[in-house]
């Protein structure tokens, strides 16, 4: 009894340590109101980390449920301020603040630890619209949308009369680069989505050939398969055993096909169609035929065929529902880079006066920590 209640105190410890530090910082920063939003996303994503490494599945699923918890609570801490002030909230959500020694802002966090639902509420979007705009009104006047059609015009017709592609030596290495990085992720993306397909069709390629072995050894009973021995591709024994399966798949019954001498030319002397691969040996018919016919289309058709488009609506549905929140994700991904880059060719000028900026500021973060390190050291001696 007493090792069940020090087990449950152990529990609910653990499970109270990250509540602990968020109440800490709300007693703390009680100014800052960023501050415990940070805090809630940091807790979920360690724990999402230490779920990741747990190897133990009570342990996992206890870390994934507490790194749920402290997103819930960023979700609804965000909310609430929102509905109170959207002005402070949306100015709060991309604030940097400094929790553990760690420098970041809400948004940033919840980019970095792939928080999609924290990133798809209306605040963090008002406040990338802003930052997208920038002061510019989404409706322009008709007297820039005039000049924006012509300008797109003038562009077009330029590029009409661009004879760009003239032979395949006209592409540079830069434009190859470019189209196998835009091949890969566009192939990357379609794997992603049709493994399930390739999972069901490597199922079914399984069931069509056990079928059409099945057969083949029913109507040429005793026949020496080679499958692959025969010179020429076109004669080869494979197409011939996976021939009336494989258009049993589309519901065609393919029962002609079991009758006595189907094939012509055909004949039963072995010596012949051994020796002479454009002639075939006539089949023999078999009552069990109807029988695997029967039990291979009901598997192939009303099985798999209908559990895959059953498996393709739902995950469809489950397309549909996560695409609004990975677009607004992304998007974030698209302002923040944009709104960081210097455009062409004001780069090449400023460029150098950034790096100069970065290593002097770079050096004086190094001197003052040392001086932090010697105070610290300093300090302890004469403790």
């Amino acid at each position: 009894m007493l090792s069940l209640k020090r087990e449950k105190a152990t529990t609910h410890n653990k499970q109270s340590n990250w509540e602990v530090c968020l109440i800490a910082g709300r007693q703390i920063c009680q100014d800052l109101l960023g501050y415990p939003r940070v805090c809630a996303l940091l807790a979920s994503s360690v724990y999402k980390k230490m779920a990741d490494k747990a190897s133990d599945q009570s342990i996992m699923a206890e870390m994934i449920a507490q790194s749920r918890i402290f997103a819930d609570r960023a979700l609804d801490l965000q909310s609430r301020l929102y509905d109170d002030d959207a002005e402070l909230a949306m100015d709060l959500v991309i604030t940097e603040q400094i929790v553990w020694d760690i420098t970041i802002s809400p948004m940033q966090c919840a980019y970095e630890q792939d928080m999609l639902d924290v990133l798809a509420q209306t605040c963090p979007q008002r406040r990338l619209n802003k930052i997208w705009y920038s002061g510019i009104s989404s409706s322009l006047g008709g007297f820039w949308k005039v000049f924006f059609f012509a300008a797109l015009f003038s562009c077009s017709i330029f590029l009409m009369q661009m004879n760009v592609y003239k032979d395949i030596g006209s592409i540079g290495v830069y434009e190859i680069i470019f189209y196998a990085h835009l091949t890969g992720d566009i192939l990357e993306e379609y794997r992603n989505v049709l493994k399930d397909l390739f999972r069901f069709i490597g199922i079914l390629f399984l069931c069509m050939i056990g079928a059409g072995v099945l057969y083949h050894a029913n109507m040429y009973p005793e026949h020496d398969l080679k499958m692959w021995q025969i010179a020429r591709y076109q004669n080869w024994r494979i197409w011939n055993i996976i021939y009336i399966p494989y258009f049993q798949i589309y519901g065609e019954t393919m029962l002609d096909s079991f009758n006595d001498n189907i094939t012509t030319p055909c004949t039963m002397d072995r010596r012949v169609w051994e020796s002479n691969p454009d002639i075939e040996r006539c089949n023999e018919y078999d009552w069990v035929l109807i029988v695997i016919a029967a039990i291979y289309m009901l598997i192939s058709n009303l099985l798999l065929v209908n559990l895959l488009i059953a498996m393709f609506s739902y995950r469809f549905e489950r397309v549909q529902e996560i695409s609004e929140k990975l677009w607004r994700y992304l998007r974030y991904e698209v302002i923040m880079d944009y709104r960081t880059r210097i455009p062409v060719p004001l780069n090449l000028v400023i460029r150098p006066f950034y790096i100069i900026y970065w290593c002097c500021k770079k050096q004086s973060d190094e001197k003052a920590a040392i001086r932090e390190y010697d105070f610290c050291i300093t300090f302890l001696l004469l403790e």
